[in-house]
């Protein structure tokens, strides 16, 4: 399909992008239980309490505002010092800005949300299987092959927007790459719910990374990296095709 038309930024007026509803097929999957005891080493997602932390930090399913930057904030601080907690004791979390920076005008630790309500002008979902920042597909995109040159590439497409938040903590450019070519682990993505009670409309769906086929030339087959263009940004999404989604174990947590 046309890389042009494939994401459309603050469509409908909500902040980000959606992915063009015309060039998806949809598809039916089974979900299962995401288990208690999934890692991320192993299943590719994992399982962590911050329930205690948030109401610690006067938050909870009951009372947040995704609209409040306050809340946002809050969010975020209890998600790095979780992050810490997870891979420490000897690492330091730091927040990779995303398109919220260019799109919503987010700081330094601000939490990126995402809301389903009609009407809502915040992120909406991803109605789309996707890897975020898929290295062999991003070095493709940018004319190179490999995870090293994807990882410069990604990187190198923030780095204007990380440099300050980055040299306050010693991390250069270079250094910053190699923990995302790492992946120890590198570039990790913590997703919190704040929905009251059962999920009803529009869940997260994680997939098993064991069921998936991403390495070498069949693992690009199985994808297509494409541009999402904002003012001062050019970023990438990975899409998965059709056919390798459908035959992928998928997980959720309805709780």
């Amino acid at each position: 399909f046309g890389f042009v038309e494939a994401c459309e930024a603050e469509a409908g007026g909500r902040q980000g992008f959606a992915v063009a509803e015309a060039l998806m097929e949809e598809r039916t999957l089974h979900l299962e239980d995401l288990p208690e005891g999934a890692s991320l080493d192993r299943e590719g997602a994992e399982l962590l309490s911050v329930r205690g932390e948030l109401r610690a930090a006067g938050i909870d399913e009951d009372n947040c505002d995704p609209t409040s930057k306050e809340h946002r904030l809050l969010i975020g601080k209890v998600l790095l010092a979780k992050a810490e907690e997870r891979f420490g004791p000897n690492r330091r979390g730091l927040h990779m800005a995303d398109t919220s920076r260019v799109s919503g005008a987010a700081v330094y630790g601000e939490a990126t949300v995402r809301d389903t309500a009609t009407g809502s002008k915040l992120r909406m979902a991803h109605h789309a299987f996707h890897i975020d920042k898929y290295l062999p597909g991003v070095a493709k995109f940018w004319g190179k092959a490999g995870a090293h040159e994807g990882a410069n590439a990604f990187v190198s497409t923030y780095w204007k927007h990380w440099e300050p938040d980055f040299s306050r903590h010693s991390m250069s450019q270079s250094a910053a790459a190699r923990c995302v070519e790492d992946a120890s682990p590198g570039l990790v993505n913590l997703w919190v719910s704040l929905t009251p009670g059962e999920m009803e409309q529009q869940p997260l769906v994680v997939m098993d990374k064991r069921s998936l086929d991403w390495a070498g030339d069949s693992g690009l087959a199985n994808v297509s990296t494409v541009p999402v263009t904002f003012p001062g940004l050019r970023d990438t999404l990975t899409l998965m095709r059709a056919g390798t989604a459908q035959r992928r174990r998928a997980s959720w947590r309805p709780r």
